[in-house]
C-alpha cells in the first residue's frame, strides 16, 4: 500500500535521445522525515532532494540532467501541494500510459504526448504540457518554462 503506480512509460519506437527503448514504471511512496536516502554507485550515482519545480528549475539551468519522462513527472507532481495530496491523486486513478511520439521540425526533436494534436491519442494523459521541443540541450514546452505549471 505504501508503493504507488504513478506511471508508466514506453519509449518512442522513434529514437529521441537513446537507441535503446524501455517499458518504465514510475511509483509513489511517502519517505518518513527521518529517512536517509542512499545511491547504488551504478544506476544512480547522485542524491538530491528537491521540490518538483526546483528540480526542474535547475534542469532548465543546465545543473541537472532529466529524461523525457522525469521532466513530465516533475511537472505533474509540481501541482501538489504536499506528498499526500500527490499519493491521494494516484491512488483515486489508473496510472496513465504515456508513449511519446517525436517528430524533427527543422532540425529540431519535438516530442508530443497525448492529447496533443500530432500524438495518435487524442485525451491528454496528463496535466501538462503536450509538446517539449529541444532546444539548447534540454525539452521545455513550446510556450516557455512557465507552461510546465500552467495546468
Amino acid at each position: 500500500d505504501a508503493l504507488v503506480p504513478w506511471s508508466r512509460w514506453i519509449t518512442p519506437r522513434q529514437p529521441s535521445v537513446m537507441n535503446k527503448r524501455f517499458d518504465t514504471r514510475f511509483f509513489l511512496a511517502a519517505a518518513p522525515p527521518e529517512q536517509v536516502a542512499t545511491h547504488d554507485d551504478h544506476e544512480v550515482t547522485e542524491l538530491l532532494w528537491r521540490t518538483p519545480r526546483a528540480a526542474l528549475e535547475q534542469y532548465r539551468d543546465h545543473v541537472i540532467d532529466l529524461a523525457p519522462p522525469q521532466i513530465i513527472s516533475l511537472a505533474h507532481l509540481a501541482r501538489f501541494a504536499s506528498a499526500e495530496t500527490a499519493l491521494a491523486d494516484a491512488r483515486g486513478r489508473q496510472p496513465p500510459l504515456i508513449q511519446p511520439e517525436p517528430y524533427d521540425e527543422n532540425g529540431t526533436r519535438v516530442l508530443t504526448y497525448p492529447g496533443d494534436p500530432r500524438h495518435s491519442v487524442r485525451e491528454r494523459a496528463l496535466p501538462c504540457p503536450t509538446r517539449l521541443r529541444y532546444h539548447d540541450k534540454r525539452f521545455l514546452p513550446e510556450q516557455g518554462f512557465e507552461a510546465f505549471f500552467a495546468f
